[in-house]
């Protein structure tokens, strides 16, 4: 089943037709997991995100690369990239993109949420991993798409992408 945002990806890429509204599926998640699973699983929700990002967008032949393979997940469409980085060891997730600085979030016991962590280490406002993705790949969709000297380019790797980004 998609669901809006999934229909409005396709039609913002030029691959589908016009969609049917349907309502977002929202769902809470199961009570009684710990926090690092529950980071786990929002991270699963992004990375979801980019795959199917990836995959629309390499499935129409267009100028774009990416991985969604272990813990780090990024997606690249002509001169726009957007990054989600699980770092175990640290229990956070980076969240890297053209648009914004970098962000890190982390499950934080007291809100019995995923929070933002603030530059002193202190948890911040409460965060939803999937929205951040379905966000960047927007942001990363619009900005495709109001540059057209990058459009037909093929995208690569960064220089400065880090191959062991969690270091252990």
């Amino acid at each position: 089943m998609t669901d809006q945002w999934h229909r409005k990806l396709a039609l913002d890429l030029g691959t589908a037709g016009s969609p049917e509204p349907a309502p977002d599926d929202v769902s809470e998640p199961a009570a009684g997991l710990d926090g690092p699973t529950l980071l786990e699983i929002a991270f699963g929700r992004a990375r979801s995100v980019v795959a199917y990002a990836l995959e629309l967008a390499v499935a129409h032949r267009l100028p774009a690369t990416g991985s969604v393979a272990g813990d780090d997940v990024w997606l690249r469409l002509g001169n726009a990239r957007a990054r989600f980085t699980m770092n175990r060891r640290e229990g956070l997730v980076i969240v890297s993109s053209g648009q914004a600085a970098d962000v890190r979030a982390r499950w934080d016991e007291g809100q019995r949420a995923i929070a933002l962590v603030d530059a002193d280490g202190s948890p911040g406002s409460i965060v939803d991993l999937e929205a951040m993705a379905r966000s960047a790949v927007d942001g990363i969709v619009a900005e495709w798409r109001a540059n057209p000297s990058a459009a037909m380019r093929l995208s690569v790797h960064p220089r400065d992408h880090e191959d062991e980004p969690t270091k252990g």
